[in-house]
């Protein structure tokens, strides 16, 4: 049987674009974008190609903020003009003089995957990604934020939880009835009852 396709998601903060190639089509929607990510463990920049939609690649390029207006620019007169091109290449590198750096992004990508014999997705081995959203640094951060007080907060209740079912278990031991007990430490609720009952097993089990 088969397993389903997830990919396997990564984060990056910056991108250094080289060339943009499209085609003129209304079938096609997608770009590809040939350029470098520099990975702090490398001395030089490692070369990377990457897929999106047009999209995606405006969305990239409003990013780039001034220096993304030109390569925008070219892209609108490319698919403006009459002479058939294909593919329509826009030479970012040289346009600038060097690969356009873009930053204060966070880009989710991930590597395009294959079925194997058995059946099992794996990664391709070659340096291309395809790009799944893309957002800006300080939403990123303000949402990461926002998910770890969340985290700390649900942390907190299962830490009240933690201490009712306790004190309920106190109570048993004092032979009051588990109705009573229930009552008493605020474990009434059937659900809430279950959910103290599992956080409390799966801390006995770590322990």
């Amino acid at each position: 049987m088969s397993k389903a396709y997830e990919p396997i998601y990564h984060y990056i903060d910056e991108i250094y674009v080289k060339q943009v190639v499209f085609e003129k089509s209304p079938d096609s929607d997608s770009v590809s974008i040939f350029g470098y990510y520099d990975n702090t463990l490398e001395q030089s920049l490692k070369r990377i190609d990457y897929f999106c939609n047009f999209s995606l690649l405006t969305d990239l390029l409003i990013a780039a903020k001034e220096e993304g207006e030109p390569v925008i620019k070219a892209i609108t007169e490319k698919l403006n003009q009459l002479e058939e091109e294909c593919p329509m290449i826009i030479d970012v590198e040289n346009m600038f003089g060097m690969p356009l750096k873009i930053e204060e992004i966070i880009l989710k990508i991930y590597k395009p995957m294959n079925e194997d014999e058995n059946g099992e997705f794996k990664e391709e081995e070659d340096n291309s990604y395809i790009i799944d959203t893309i957002e800006s640094k300080d939403n990123f951060e303000k949402r990461k934020c926002n998910a770890e007080s969340l985290r700390a907060e649900m942390a907190d209740y299962f830490n009240i939880l933690e201490n009712s079912y306790l004190q309920y278990l106190r109570l048993l031991q004092l032979e009051e009835s588990t109705k009573k007990a229930r009552r008493m430490t605020g474990l009434k609720n059937e659900l809430l009852f279950k959910m103290a009952t599992a956080h409390y097993q799966i801390n006995k089990e770590k322990k």
